[in-house]
């Protein structure tokens, strides 16, 4: 995952590699 990620309200979403990931 990109360093750059962030978990927002347990998803997270990385904008540098434009792919959200739904946990």
């Amino acid at each position: 995952m990109s360093s750059l990620c962030v978990n927002i309200g347990g998803v997270v979403r990385c904008p540098v590699e434009t792919v959200d990931v739904y946990w």
